[in-house]
């Protein structure tokens, strides 16, 4: 194993550091995040707005079970209008007293 020391300046290290966590970050982004529908009405399926909403899918079904996620059903395929989604994160949740 090859063992390398480098000297290196503080500000030098601190744009390192910034330029890989700036890359790691960008990078991420471009994953993780589903394009964003053209239209508002525009369907998505289970796995598009798990990424938009950055849940499981064990959450997701949860959520539908609950009321808190509208979708739709087509034989055994959900879909989900983008709209809707969106809509039902600005509802207030309601507390089970």
């Amino acid at each position: 194993m090859n063992d390398y020391l480098i000297h290196l300046s503080l500000a030098d290290a601190e744009q390192l550091i910034t330029d890989c966590v700036t890359r790691a970050l960008a990078r991420a982004a471009s994953t993780n995040n589903p394009t964003v529908p053209a239209t508002p009405g525009a369907l998505l399926g289970m796995k598009d707005v798990c990424q938009l909403l950055t849940i499981s899918r064990p959450t997701c079904y949860k959520w539908m079970d609950a009321g808190r996620l509208p979708f739709y059903r087509k034989g055994r395929r959900l879909y989900f209008k983008y709209s809707e989604v969106m809509a039902s994160l600005e509802k207030p949740k309601r507390r089970l007293v």
